[in-house]
């Protein structure tokens, strides 16, 4: 590998750790501006893919993401946005099973009906059967 890959691999690296570090603030925060811009400008999709903080890919969501952290107003704007909330992470939990694992009722609740009633076809993550 030569010096130039070396230091653009590096640069994707920041630049994603960036995104990452702001998207997690959105979720403390339960604001959607960060999310919002990086929409619009195009650098993620609504269905992207994200990491935990420690690094271990769960193939979850922004929306599972933000169901999880109880960032109800980023929750509503992912939806608006058209996230899928049929789509399951690796273990095949959707945004409102991780809302209600810590104990996000009301937040589960309008993710289910979100499920229920949306247009999407079933979603799921490889190798992961879908529940309905």
């Amino acid at each position: 590998m030569g010096s130039q890959q070396i230091l653009d691999d590096l640069a994707t690296s920041i630049v994603a750790n960036d995104f990452a570090r702001g998207i997690r603030e959105s979720f403390k925060r339960d604001d959607p501006t960060v999310i919002q811009g990086l929409l619009a400008g195009k650098l993620i999709s609504v269905d992207a893919r994200f990491t935990t903080e420690s690094g271990y890919l769960q193939s979850r969501t922004l929306l599972m993401h933000a169901a999880a952290s109880g960032a109800d107003a980023v929750v509503t704007f992912l939806l608006a946005e058209g996230a899928n909330p049929k789509l399951t992470d690796v273990g095949g939990k959707r945004a409102h099973d991780l809302a209600a694992e810590r104990g996000r009722m009301a937040l589960s609740g309008k993710l289910f009906k979100a499920c229920m009633f949306s247009p999407f076809p079933r979603a799921t993550v490889a190798n992961t059967p879908a529940v309905f």
